[in-house]
């Protein structure tokens, strides 16, 4: 479903957490690599 501002994100770990559409672009791509090794840094 839409949600204005941002998405809902499951992650492997189990939680899920709400992600601002306003993400810098470098650290939503850290987010989405498997085993790229980057840093998601703050989000």
């Amino acid at each position: 479903s839409p949600h204005v501002g941002g998405v809902h994100f499951a992650f492997a770990d189990g939680h899920g957490r709400f992600v601002s559409e306003y993400i810098d672009l470098s650290v939503y791509e850290g987010l989405l690599t498997r085993s790229g090794g980057e840093v998601p840094g703050d989000f």
